[in-house]
């Protein structure tokens, strides 16, 4: 039975971002550089249909900026594990390319072989489970999809193929099972498998402390603390914040922690955000802590992408086309008779790559 947490029932907005209207559209607004590249297949059919379509507002990572933005215009939020885990699985990617000469002696098919195991013990059908494709009980086939294209997309360097703040959240909705969550929170305790980086062992400390919170909305949906773990989750100081997003210090910064090229994503020093507090809004700046565990605060513009590319040769018969697939969180699904709900939305493109 879902989770329903209302940290600020008395106001509900509506969605304010221009939506898009077709797959090319959407492409060309999330991944400007293959633009211009034929679209060959994508999971975006639904956009193209006669059909009332549903409103998709593009952004380069659609999990960060659909909490963001529901948070900034007073909109419901509805949340699936899976939106969590293919999150998770896009900043794995950046850093996994980033440390691929690291990453050599690493038994990567250990690591894989943990995790299949670990969502095989909560299978009725073992086999349905190749490597970490998401099969929690809120599972569709463009999940399990995206969630293998991005998976694919961080072992590249491996294997060739073939703003302004409103008050809060009406209402969190965390679809799928109490299980579910576990299962996700259980996933991330094997990130730091990969190796002895203490950069992993901080995401996997950050991302715990937001999965204990988010679980605890199954047991205690009307308790104050889990409300405000909603409402900080943009700025430690929840809605006391300033008016205008200058810095990002609430716990989403759990999920900016690389950017796409694998660089970590700059983060205020203790120094610099003292200097801050002493002359700006303390909401902006204050570093958020939760259970013991202190988040990282970034800037405005450093948010990253949740997207991820590679390129694939298909084989047709005789020949070969080489084409590029891009997948991952892309944008906010808007719906509701008001506009006034928001999820994530995942999906992916086939794009016929120009000779």
């Amino acid at each position: 039975m879902p989770a329903v947490i209302k940290p600020q029932p008395s106001k509900v907005g509506r969605n304010q971002d221009p939506a898009v209207r077709s797959p090319k559209e959407l492409l060309a607004n999330v991944s400007h550089h293959y633009s211009n590249l034929p679209v060959l297949h994508s999971s975006f059919a639904d956009l193209e249909s006669a059909d009332a379509s549903p409103d998709v507002v593009p952004y380069e990572n659609g999990f960060v900026y659909t909490v963001l933005r529901a948070f900034q215009q007073d909109m419901h939020l509805e949340l699936r594990p899976d939106d969590v885990w293919i999150a998770i699985l896009s900043q794995l990617s950046f850093f996994v390319n980033s440390h691929s000469e690291e990453l050599r002696d690493v038994d990567i098919n250990m690591f894989i072989e943990r995790l299949v195991n670990l969502v095989q013990a909560k299978l009725s059908n073992p086999a349905v489970a190749d490597w970490m494709l998401p099969r929690f009980s809120t599972t569709t086939q463009t999940d399990a999809t995206v969630a293998a294209m991005v998976f694919l997309g961080s072992l590249k360097q491996y294997f060739n193929y073939e703003m302004r703040i409103g008050c809060g959240f009406p209402s969190v909705t965390l679809l799928g099972t109490r299980d579910d969550w576990e299962l996700l929170r259980q996933c991330i305790s094997h990130l730091t498998d990969l190796g002895d980086f203490q950069e992993l062992r901080d995401w996997a400390a950050y991302l715990d402390c937001v999965l204990m919170y988010m679980i605890a909305g199954f047991d205690y949906p009307d308790a104050q603390e889990v409300k405000d773990f909603w409402m900080r989750a943009a700025h430690s100081a929840g809605q006391r914040a300033s008016g205008g997003l200058i810095s990002l210090s609430g716990w989403l910064t759990a999920f900016c922690l690389w950017q796409a090229d694998g660089t970590l994503t700059r983060v205020y020093s203790d120094e610099e955000l003292k200097q801050h507090l002493s002359t700006d809004n303390i909401g902006e700046w204050a570093r958020l802590e939760l259970s013991g565990v202190s988040f990282p605060v970034i800037g405005r513009f450093s948010i990253p992408a949740a997207i991820v590319n590679f390129p694939v040769i298909v084989l047709d018969g005789f020949s070969e086309e080489k084409t590029v697939v891009v997948a991952g969180l892309v944008g906010m699904e808007v719906g509701g008779t008001e506009l006034s709900t928001a999820k994530p939305r995942p999906g992916w493109w086939l794009l016929h790559e120009k000779s």
